[in-house]
Formats: structure tokens, sequence, C-alpha cells
């Protein structure tokens, strides 16, 4: 039931960014094949450009989440930790996301760094974490200002992602760490609903703790927890 309910949402997340990228790859082709004076349409196939990356991206994640699932569900799900400084990876996913954020129309991402951030994480993992989180904030946080706030504790550190967006009601707090579950409805969003259960559970494999403080309309504040060793 559940293999049958993920193949069938995956298929339905999949078949979006494919119909999209056919559509824009034969639009491209077309231009290209048609004009004497490429430069004359230089900023249309620039913003398809764009979009196609955009797509690829999107896909690339998708394919990634149901990898994510397949090791979790075979128990190969691991993690490899090293000597890392938080503030150094926070610093990394914000650069890789700068384009999207600016594309997205948000003003840059502001970083607070508080303490020392180094311990010993797998450096992909939170990464992808933060990656994960921040997304759903572009998704959600209606070009309003988003913060990113990382912070030393006595053994551990903490780390959080503002957003001013459309926020979380009490009820689907309770299940959005759940696996296909989504704040909004399919309509609004695409993706399989898995970034933040993978999330939880590479936080948990950090034996971490991740959380989410909203209101609806209110923005939104997800945190999480990590010892440093």
């Amino acid at each position: 039931m559940i293999r049958d309910e993920f193949l069938s949402i995956a298929s339905h997340e999949l078949r979006t960014p494919m119909t999209t990228l056919k559509l824009q790859s034969q639009i491209l082709k077309k231009k290209i094949s048609k004009s004497d004076d490429l430069n004359a349409h230089r900023v249309k196939m620039e913003l398809i450009m764009n979009q196609i990356i955009e797509q690829v991206t999107s896909l690339n994640r998708l394919v990634e989440d149901m990898l994510d699932i397949a090791r979790l569900r075979s128990g190969n799900f691991k993690i490899e930790v090293a000597e890392i400084n938080l503030a150094d990876l926070i610093h990394e996913s914000v650069i890789n996301l700068a384009e999207q954020v600016t594309l997205a129309g948000y003003p840059p991402l502001i970083i607070e760094i508080t303490g020392n951030l180094k311990g010993r994480w797998d450096k992909m993992r939170i990464g992808q974490v933060i990656t994960n989180i921040l997304m759903n904030a572009i998704r959600y946080g209606k070009q309003k200002t988003i913060i990113i706030k990382a912070e030393e504790l006595s053994v551990s550190v903490k780390n959080s992602i503002i957003d001013q967006g459309i926020g979380i009601s009490e009820e689907d707090i309770e299940r959005i760490f759940e696996k296909f579950e989504r704040a909004t409805s399919s309509n609004q969003s695409n993706g399989l609903g898995l970034g933040l259960f993978i999330s939880k559970q590479i936080i948990n494999a950090h034996k971490g703790k991740i959380w989410v403080e909203s209101k609806l309309n209110e923005g939104s504040i997800f945190c999480f927890e990590i010892p440093k060793n």
C-alpha cells in the first residue's frame, strides 16, 4: 500500500517537470532554428534556460529523495562524520542557492552566527537539511527576508531558519515531518513531501532534534539542534 502510494505520488511529481522541460526545450529549439539573429532573442532564451535549469534542479531533488527513501527502507542510510564548521557549511549553502533566491524575488539571505560552530557531523547530510529547509522558506516565504541563525550552546549547536511567509497551521505542525506530508495542498506546491521527513532522519542519526515554530500567516522558524560530538 505504501509502495503503491509512493509510486503514484512520484510518477505524478516527476511528470510535471518533465513535461515542462520538454515544452521549454521545444520552444528553445524552434527559436534557435528559425532565427538568423540569436541576440535578438537573447533575453527570452536566457529566461527559458533559467526555467530549464530550475526544472532540472527539481527533478534532481525528487530523484535524490526517492533514493534516500530506498536507503532508509533497506537500512543503508548511513552518515559519515568528520570535523566541520557549521558556519562554513551555512555560507556554502547560501552561496549555492543565491541564484534561486534572486530569481524567486527575495532579498539576499541574512546570516547571523554566534560562537564556535565546529563539531563532528556528516557535512553532506547536514548541508542537505539546511538546503531542504531553505528551499521551503523560498517556496513559502512570500518574497520577504529570510534569516539563518546559528549559535553555540553548551554541548551542541542550534540552527534556525526564519521566514515571514504563509506559516503553518497548528494541526499541520503535528504532521509536517511525516512521510508524504506537506503543509500545503499538492495543487500549491510540487515535491514528494519527503524533504522534511528525510531531514528528520538525518538529524536523528546525529542524535539531535528538529522542530518548527509557526503560526498561520505569520511565518515559520525551522530549528535543529545537534551535539558537537
